[in-house]
């Protein structure tokens, strides 16, 4: 006998992790280290991020690699900067996003 059924399940994306690091915050050029983890701590391996200021403006995007890790510049003035990560998912990963404030000092005289 033939019979022809229909399943209906659900793939859970999994949650994503990020972490934001600037070493040394000065004004100017930057050097912004990245971390995507599951939620099982294990690296995201694909997708991309946007890196935005304060006000939504575009500072920089990366694509990410098999670590999970991005290792990317952008440049800062002066005062209290909130930058805004933003992971737009993929098949696998739900999106997610942080925002990360970092004080940067006055520039040398």
């Amino acid at each position: 006998m033939v019979s022809n059924s229909t399943a209906k399940f659900t793939v859970e994306k999994y949650n994503v992790n990020i972490g934001v690091n600037i070493t040394e915050p000065k004004a100017g050029t930057n050097t912004v280290n990245l971390n995507l983890t599951d939620e099982y701590g294990n690296p995201v391996t694909e997708g991309n991020v946007t890196l935005l200021d304060k006000d939504g403006n575009f500072l920089t995007n990366a694509t990410l690699t098999e670590t999970g890790l991005i290792v990317t510049e952008i440049t800062l003035e002066p005062g209290l900067q909130n930058i805004t990560v933003v992971y737009n998912g993929t098949n696998k990963y739900k999106e997610a996003n942080t925002t990360y404030v970092v004080n940067i000092p006055k520039y040398n005289d």
